[in-house]
């Protein structure tokens, strides 16, 4: 369900945000007791300490809003393939410029109120809350070394229980993978309809380029009445494959409402690496939609698309070339609905560029 995923994302996300802050408070509190000695030569390593606490401060709040409240996965990592224009070199410039802005303000605020809590510490009196909270630590980690026997199995468990909990809080929060093909009765109406026309999920053959129309026809061989006998076998992933000899390739969820698959291979089957990335691209689709976008939203944009939405009209798996067999995505662009964007991926999906 949504919500439990955003429930399990924001948990997530912030028991890692207590982890980094206590990291952070700890390098704010030294850099604040260095400036207090006055030593010029302290100076300098009390900037730096305190300089790598509001980086770290500031990361860990942007990773809890960013990735734990609006879910939102991280960038891929691809290839530069082509030259940084200028609106994309200036873009960066002012993000870069905007987060060391952020970075100041979070070295201004948090630097004072640690000096404030160590003046407070030292000269506040035993009611100031620095001391208090001080004294309270004092006295667990001597109660720590008094009794080792009895606090060590205890914290070595709440560490147990907090990696199993954050274990457990990531699977929830993963994106369901989507569904696989229909039933065996719905696949073979689906299988049925398609001999008339093509599937809902076939959208591609509507396209009127180059890679639409080959992917139109080997997609219209895999339903063609009248076709030579196919084998086909059942995948826990991928539901039904289908061998088409007519354009020798398997074929994965046909008459679904998902985009179809095509394994280029013979008769004898698809290799292990086919299967693999042809289950990976069906339980990762968001993720590889999102990463094919990328490589897709500069061609979109110089045919003139300023905000160009994608989403996967097909998909296929080259033949098997081991590490470097390639994975071919067909977009569809909302604002471009008559022009299909073909990216292509030989890295196991990780990142795409322009096929």
């Amino acid at each position: 369900m949504p919500l439990l995923r955003w429930l399990a994302s924001v948990l997530r996300a912030s028991l890692w945000l207590v982890v980094n802050l206590g990291i952070a408070t700890a390098a704010f509190a030294a850099s604040a007791a260095m400036f207090a000695q006055g030593d010029e030569d302290l100076r300098v390593p009390a900037t730096l300490l305190r300089t790598v606490g509001a980086f770290w401060l500031y990361i860990a709040a942007w990773t809890w809003v960013v990735r734990g409240v609006f879910m939102r996965p991280p960038p891929p990592v691809r290839p530069q393939t082509s030259k940084v224009s200028g609106q994309q070199a200036a873009r960066g410039a002012a993000g870069c410029a905007a987060n060391m802005v952020a970075v100041g303000v979070v070295w201004v605020f948090a630097g004072r109120l640690a000096d404030a809590a160590w003046a407070g510490y030292h000269g506040g009196g035993p009611a100031h809350p620095a001391r208090r909270l001080a004294d309270r630590a004092m006295v667990l980690l001597q109660a720590v070394a008094a009794q080792p026997e009895y606090y060590v199995p205890r914290v070595l468990g709440g560490v147990a229980a907090l990696l199993v909990l954050n274990g457990v809080l990531t699977r929830l929060a993963r994106p369901p993978a989507p569904r696989s093909s229909r039933q065996k009765s719905g696949q073979e109406s689906g299988g049925r309809q398609s001999r008339g026309k093509a599937p809902a999920g076939a959208a591609p053959d509507q396209i009127p380029t180059r890679a639409g129309a080959a992917v139109e026809k080997s997609h219209g061989g895999a339903h063609r009445s009248g076709a030579a006998r196919r084998s086909s076998r059942e995948d826990a992933v991928l539901g039904t494959l289908r061998y088409a000899a007519s354009d020798n390739g398997w074929w994965a969820r046909q008459g679904s409402d998902q985009f179809p698959v095509r394994i280029d291979a013979d008769a004898d089957g698809p290799s292990s690496t086919q299967l693999d990335l042809a289950r990976a691209l069906v339980q990762r689709a968001f993720e590889a939609q999102l990463r094919g976008a990328d490589a897709a939203r500069t061609l979109a944009q110089a045919r003139g698309i300023g905000l160009p939405r994608f989403t996967i009209a097909a998909a296929s798996v080259g033949p098997d070339a081991g590490a470097a067999t390639p994975v071919t995505l067909h977009l569809r662009c909302d604002g471009d609905p008559q022009h299909q964007y073909a990216v292509r991926s030989t890295n196991a999906l990780h990142s795409f560029a322009p096929a």
